[in-house]
């Protein structure tokens, strides 16, 4: 009863998102992704799923995702717990959110993808909690003493803070992929810390599109809830539709004129540039757009009260 009440509090404070969601999908490129669109990245073999549900370990990347994004790993002491946890609805919703973890490698999934995350490796949370709830359930069956209680969250504890450090260091997310020395070496970010001045980089190697390192200005991250006309609009071609962390970077041209309505000056391909709009920088694979102006704030700017000069 206890559960049940927890869930009907739950829904009903989550009902205002849900129901704006729910309004909103049909007009997301979400709507129109097929089975197809969501094989591309994130499906998650049966074996590495029961892998990382039973051990925890230095975790490498997966059929194009991170390994931060798939941990299903609840620590030992609730693993054991989970297989004493009696028959409980949590055993069904725990099948399900493997079955969904399992994504392309699964018969069942031309049916079930309406379902899914845009990456159904991301299920491994749902797979988490699951795990997490059956542990307790499964030691509070059997262990009825105060210090019973008390040796189990020092086992918990303990195994948190002796391995977890040493596998998931505590650094920001982007940097994970690439070391601050290595990532601030490189020629392009030198290039653009001294000349951007407020405009705007796009099509640059991964982690500096996100815009979250060495404070190099870019586009930033597009999700893959974005409207259909923005879609359209920006030519992309990610049936994913997330841009790639670029927005600009799944366009199939950049002799555009939305690259100068967001103030984009410079540009990272590695394909030719015909259109003499480009002129190459000192940097290999950087151009410079000599058709753009004048930077487009951003929300911080305007909220700081920064003025951007043209150029």
């Amino acid at each position: 009863m206890a559960l049940l009440l927890a869930w009907l509090i739950g829904f009903f404070l989550a009902l205002p998102q849900l129901w704006a969601t729910w309004r909103y999908y049909p007009q997301s490129i979400r709507a129109q992704q097929t089975a197809t669109d969501k094989q591309v990245v994130g499906s998650l073999p049966l074996r590495a799923l029961i892998l990382r549900m039973g051990t925890l370990q230095r975790l490498t990347w997966v059929d194009g995702v991170a390994p931060s994004e798939m941990h299903c790993y609840p620590g030992i002491v609730l693993l054991i717990g989970a297989f004493l946890c009696p028959l409980s609805a949590w055993h069904g919703i725990l099948l399900l959110a493997m079955l969904l973890s399992l994504g392309r490698h699964t018969p069942v999934f031309q049916w079930t993808h309406r379902l899914h995350l845009r990456i159904p490796v991301r299920y491994t949370a749902l797979v988490n909690l699951s795990l997490i709830v059956l542990g307790i359930g499964g030691w509070s069956s059997i262990v009825i003493s105060e210090t019973g209680g008390w040796l189990l969250l020092v086992g918990v504890a303990g195994e948190a803070l002796l391995r977890y450090p040493s596998l998931s260091p505590s650094v920001p997310y982007c940097q994970r992929w690439m070391k601050p020395s290595t990532a601030l070496s490189q020629p392009v970010v030198q290039f653009l810390q001294i000349h951007q001045r407020g405009f705007c980089a796009s099509g640059l190697p991964y982690p500096h599109r996100t815009g979250l390192l060495a404070q190099v200005k870019t586009l930033g991250y597009n999700g893959g809830s974005q409207p259909q006309w923005m879609a359209t609009l920006r030519q992309d071609t990610n049936p994913l539709g997330s841009g790639a962390h670029d927005w600009f970077l799944g366009a199939t041209s950049e002799d555009t004129a939305l690259l100068d309505a967001y103030g984009v000056k410079y540009l990272y391909t590695t394909r030719s540039l015909p259109s003499p709009r480009y002129r190459p920088t000192p940097v290999p694979h950087l151009y410079r757009n000599t058709r753009v102006r004048t930077p487009v704030p951003t929300w911080d700017d305007l909220a700081h009260g920064r003025s951007l000069r043209s150029a």
